[in-house]
């Protein structure tokens, strides 16, 4: 069943999620905000993942789309939601988190504040895989960032966002938490395709380069972390590390950076566990191997202090790209 023309459009991509998916469910259709279609997305689960969507699809205003093959991209199941959605707000909401009730009513409220807002993005819980908190999301960032954690909703330039936070490290990084103007999105040209882990980081940067920033400090947002989650599961290799490349190239065309942070981003790209994969493993992806090529563990290692060492290796690579 259909809504008429509703005021949000929830799409629920979903993978292999079956333990979580009745929960997720719940807290959807629990929500106080009710004019909303659900959009619910299956990319050829094999863990019984499908007899529950099938079950929640004859709720009213939900539709049920099922891929026969896996995708192979998360971010392919983002743009086929958007393509099928009607509403005039977004909310991707990945199908192993939890949302409080007054999630979506809280986030709207906002976009409707101001037409200049692209997309509006709620504090969350991290929480584990059996729904037990963890941390806050800010205070997570702000020990990341080095700042004090944010204690207010706020309206902020997207462009002034991006150079001073979002670059640095990825803040919005929870699609769940975020609610979105659907035609903003598809202005931006949608989710990059091709990306594994990056595409949401690039995707928010592309919004925000035209709108503004909407945050809410209420933790209305669960954002799991377990085992299963993409992330989780591609944490060792360096499957991310030129996508992240690519995400920097992006605002380094687009937007000016102060040396500070520009060194800042250079340092923090890569984290240790890249740098192992760096050691022991071969470089499959092109940009990357290229950038690598000339790179030796004993230039690595030469240097006592390992962020020293990724900051000069960055730094090379930082100088082939503003070149092009």
């Amino acid at each position: 069943m259909e809504a008429v023309n509703p005021r949000v459009s929830i799409i629920v991509p979903n993978y292999n999620h079956a333990r979580y998916l009745p929960e997720r469910l719940e807290s959807i259709y629990n929500q106080t905000f009710k004019d909303f279609e659900v959009i619910l997305l299956d990319d050829a689960s094999t863990d019984g993942s499908k007899d529950i969507l099938r079950n929640y699809s004859q709720r009213a205003n939900t539709r049920l789309s099922l891929n026969r093959k896996n995708s192979g991209s998360t971010f392919a199941q983002w743009n086929k939601g958007v393509r099928l959605a009607a509403g005039e707000f977004v909310w991707i909401a990945e199908s192993d988190d939890v949302a409080d009730p007054a999630f979506l009513k809280s986030c709207v409220d906002k976009l409707e504040h101001s037409k200049s807002i692209g997309l509006v993005y709620a504090d969350s819980w991290m929480i584990d895989e059996y729904g037990n908190k963890i941390e806050k999301r800010s205070t997570f960032l702000a020990n990341k960032l080095n700042e004090l954690p944010e204690q207010g909703d706020y309206i902020r330039d997207g462009a002034t966002e991006i150079v001073t936070r979002i670059i640095r490290w990825n803040t919005i990084s929870n699609a769940s938490a975020v609610v979105f103007k659907r035609k903003n999105y598809l202005d931006a040209g949608g989710a990059d395709e091709t990306m594994k882990l990056t595409g949401d980081w690039l995707m928010w940067i592309k919004i925000l380069e035209h709108y503004d920033y909407g945050y809410v400090a209420n933790p209305l947002n669960y954002n799991r972390t377990h085992s299963a989650t993409l992330r989780s599961t591609m944490g060792n290799d360096l499957t991310g590390l030129g996508e992240k490349i690519s995400v920097l190239r992006y605002v380094l065309d687009h937007f000016p950076l102060h040396n500070r942070v520009t060194s800042e981003v250079l340092c923090t790209l890569a984290g240790p566990r890249q740098i192992e994969s760096i050691r022991h493993t071969t470089l499959k992806n092109v940009k990357t191997r290229e950038f690598f090529a000339q790179v030796t563990d004993d230039e690595l290692f030469r240097l006592s202090n390992i962020k020293y060492a990724l900051l000069n290796i960055f730094r090379r690579i930082w100088r082939r790209i503003k070149k092009k």
